[in-house]
């Protein structure tokens, strides 16, 4: 056994895998062959972290690995730990500087039980430069890690019957046909998500004193936005499209430096079915004129250049307590009315949407429709 302190340390006789410990961290390891470790007495590699400060501190690592862009790989492995739970890192990593993000991340939760993981995830390049790499540094402690498979292809669905039903587990993004023992109900009340959503930088609007440059880490995507310090006026808007609606984690990572604003918010509205209005004044209008307006006050801040039109309406062509069906507007409705002597935000803030979309005529009237199938709301953007 072999004690490492910012040093290389070679796992022998284990399937050509190699321990490494971060020489610029403050994190101790020792890496050796467990002859008999291994679930049912076989071999397995033996981890002992004495210190760490970081996952990436200390890494089980393999190298000539490929991968085809976006197609599905998995990676398969026993595991255990001396923790109640020991979390690890699984990833595909360019074995080159800068670091590039491969897209292939998976993650795991040691115990002291061996457990066998099956984790997948798409590749979003072709490359043959790779090495796959076990971050172990969340935490001191022994893991034992055997058997571990990285191949093409997606996990399959898990099954598990019970006596009055069945549990079916997609642990990939992609879809899968599994082929039910008889005729099943889905559950009715409140349930699990049915999918995770992971937002990248893409399709986002910035305003204030930001710089755009390269992401040197995964973590950040393709791009990381900089700031001369923090600037509350400097503000990021993600605009993700979410195919349905529920509750969504949002996940941020900032660093707080110098050069990196720490004080960020991120809001994320999706909306279903019908909008509301909170009264707070005495006008008349509906709630697709109002969110109609809304946007309108919102499109106002953005650049003249911005091409943006929001269409809200009642499909049976009746919003609210008037013979409209609600609003059509654009980046110069707010524009519009000031040169006619009207306040967008003023006639907002008093419910009063309906005559200020008229007086412009952005006021959307189709008569009644025979139908009703909630709310219809359009946001077209033109490049």
């Amino acid at each position: 056994m072999v004690e490492q302190r910012g040093a290389w340390a070679r796992v022998m006789g284990y399937n050509g895998w190699t321990g490494w410990v971060d020489p610029d961290s403050v994190a101790a390891a020792r890496f050796k062959v467990s002859e008999t470790g291994g679930p049912g007495g076989s071999a397995a590699a033996q981890i002992v972290i004495t210190d760490t400060g970081d996952p990436a501190d200390v890494e089980l690592r393999q190298w000539n690995k490929s991968t085809v862009a976006h197609r599905q790989y998995t990676v398969s492995f026993w595991g255990r730990s001396t923790q109640a739970l020991h979390p690890v890192d699984v990833r595909l990593i360019v074995d080159s500087t800068p670091w590039i993000n491969t897209g292939f991340h998976v993650q795991a939760t040691l115990t002291p039980q061996w457990q066998l993981f099956r984790l997948s995830a798409e590749a979003l390049r072709t490359r043959s430069d790779l090495r796959l790499v076990f971050q172990l540094g969340s935490d001191t402690g022994k893991i034992w890690l055997d058997d571990i498979q990285f191949q093409e292809g997606a996990a399959g669905a898990w099954a598990r019957s019970f006596e009055n039903g069945l549990a079916v587990i997609n642990p990939g993004s992609v879809a899968q046909t599994v082929t039910l023992p008889g005729v099943y109900r889905k559950l009715n009340g409140s349930q699990a998500p049915l999918f995770q959503a992971r937002l990248d930088d893409n399709d986002l609007v910035v305003s204030g004193d930001w710089t755009k440059s390269p992401a040197s880490f995964a973590q950040f995507g393709s791009t990381v936005y900089t700031t001369s310090g923090p600037n509350p006026l400097a503000t990021i808007t993600y605009q993700p499209d979410l195919i349905t609606g529920g509750a969504y984690q949002v996940l941020a990572w900032v660093v707080p430096t110098t050069t990196q604003s720490s004080a960020v918010d991120a809001t994320i509205r999706h909306a279903e079915g019908e909008t509301t209005v909170t009264l707070r004044g005495h006008g008349v209008g509906g709630r697709n004129q109002e969110l109609a307006l809304a946007a309108a006050v919102l499109l106002d801040r953005l650049p003249e250049r911005e091409q943006i039109i929001v269409v809200s309406l009642a499909t049976d062509g009746t919003d609210g307590p008037t013979g409209s069906a609600g609003g059509l507007v654009d980046s110069t409705t707010a524009r519009r009315g000031r040169a006619i002597g009207l306040d967008a935000a003023s006639h907002l803030a008093d419910n009063n949407s309906a005559p200020y979309l008229e007086a412009v005529g952005d006021l959307l009237v189709t008569g009644p429709t025979q139908t009703n199938v909630n709310d219809l709301v359009f946001v077209f953007v033109f490049a």
